[in-house]
């Protein structure tokens, strides 16, 4: 969580670093993410719901497969 203001005042104090800030920073207006878990909740794109377990698998090895 941020816990001060940024000094842009773009963000308030508490909002959620990982859903919010990096989604922000990482992803353009145009683009269609297709994600796993929570971290890829956002205003923009297309996520397909797994566990964490499953996202973890899939960023050591490159893949997973999803019933």
């Amino acid at each position: 969580l941020i816990t001060g203001r940024d000094p842009k005042g773009q963000y308030h104090a508490m909002t959620d670093v990982i859903h919010k800030v990096l989604n922000d920073i990482t992803v353009d207006d145009w683009d269609i993410i297709i994600g796993g878990d929570s971290h890829t909740r956002m205003s923009k794109g297309v996520a397909f719901g797994a566990d964490s377990g499953t996202v973890a698998l899939a960023l050591a090895t490159g893949e997973a497969t999803m019933p």
